[in-house]
């Protein structure tokens, strides 16, 4: 007989995001429609993501210094924060 487990959504990312009007019009009606929901750290759209292929490496890698990798950085550590509140038990 099979287990199953409740399966609970942690957040939402938003990814490759512009400066572009319409892009921050989606971001802002994502954000207020769940705003508990909604990853702070919001993954922006950079030219040298795309270079990921031809490094073969992590942005954090060839570019650990840049927006991107800053971003990474930050949800990271706020989806450990999230799945730390989730343990009351934990450490």
């Amino acid at each position: 007989m099979r287990e199953y487990h409740a399966v609970a959504i942690l957040g939402y990312l938003l990814t490759l995001t512009t400066r572009h009007p319409a892009a921050q019009a989606v971001v802002a009606a994502v954000q207020a429609a769940y705003p508990a929901l909604v990853f702070r750290t919001v993954i922006p759209r950079r030219a040298h993501l795309t270079l990921d292929g031809r490094y073969q490496a992590p942005v954090g890698v060839y570019a650990p210094g840049g927006a991107a990798a800053r971003a990474y950085h930050a949800l990271a550590v706020e989806v450990l924060a999230r799945v730390a509140a989730l343990r009351p038990d934990a450490p």
